[in-house]
């Protein structure tokens, strides 16, 4: 299962670099002024699958450290995944329950 982690955590670390970049530059270069049509999609769809892979890196990497820590990683990881999937119901209710709550009218 250690290696399994390891390998999500890696993949994930990608995922979260690329959707964080996109969807943090285009969030800036939409408050600059830059009135475009792809940086407002860009700033406005990236955010649950950046909260989703960085719930994924944060959540595998917790739960290797806990493991190599007290060799009982799965209590961790299921701990993790549990929080992380409240955390992103919760965040996927808010967006879909208030589409119109939105920064950029």
């Amino acid at each position: 299962m250690e290696k399994t982690l390891k390998n999500l955590a890696s993949v994930s670390l990608l995922f979260l670099v690329l959707t964080g970049g996109l969807h943090l530059s285009a969030t800036f270069l939409w408050i600059q002024g830059e009135q475009n049509a792809t940086l407002k999609l860009f700033s406005q769809s990236l955010d649950l699958p950046f909260l989703l892979s960085a719930l994924l890196y944060g959540s595998t990497r917790f739960s290797l450290s806990m493991e190599e820590a007290t060799n009982k990683g799965k209590v961790f990881f299921i701990a993790c995944s549990l929080v992380s999937a409240l955390i992103l119901s919760v965040a996927l209710f808010t967006n879909f329950a208030f589409p119109d709550a939105s920064l950029f009218r």
